[in-house]
């Protein structure tokens, strides 16, 4: 998957830039190759929106965006967590069909979050992930 990090060369797009490569050797990106994965950041975005990240999709484009205001820690963790999207997505098992939202082909539109089954998933697997990426940096 080509990865594109659409903020300025400093050492958060060098940290961001790191753990994309890293988790996404986990979540196989290699071999989702049908799609691109635009991320972003954007200041007051958890305010704003009521997250601290989330994901959208055009095309065969995935946008990521995450608040420019976090912690490193927090940072890492919802950065994790929405790749764990993105692969969901690039794998077909989450779709965006206009308003409607298909998990593993079953409709799921109007769900409540604390019902989804892809969040869910994305809690779940959120701590393994970190995990293996600490044990490679340490």
């Amino acid at each position: 998957m080509k990865v594109t990090i659409g903020i300025r060369k400093s050492r958060k797009h060098f940290v961001i830039d790191r753990l994309v490569r890293m988790v996404g050797e986990d979540l196989q990106f290699d071999t989702l190759t049908d799609f691109e994965l635009v991320i972003a950041t954007q200041r007051g975005f958890g305010q704003a929106h009521g997250a601290y990240g989330g994901i959208y999709v055009e095309d065969k484009t995935i946008h990521l965006v995450i608040d420019a205001d976090m912690s490193k820690f927090r940072t890492i963790e919802v950065l994790t967590h929405e790749l764990i999207h993105v692969q969901q997505v690039a794998s077909g098992r989450l779709q965006f069909f206009g308003q409607a939202t298909l998990w593993d082909g079953e409709d799921m539109t109007g769900m409540d979050y604390d019902d989804r089954p892809w969040e869910h998933d994305a809690v779940a697997r959120t701590p393994e992930l970190i995990v293996s990426l600490v044990s490679r940096l340490v």
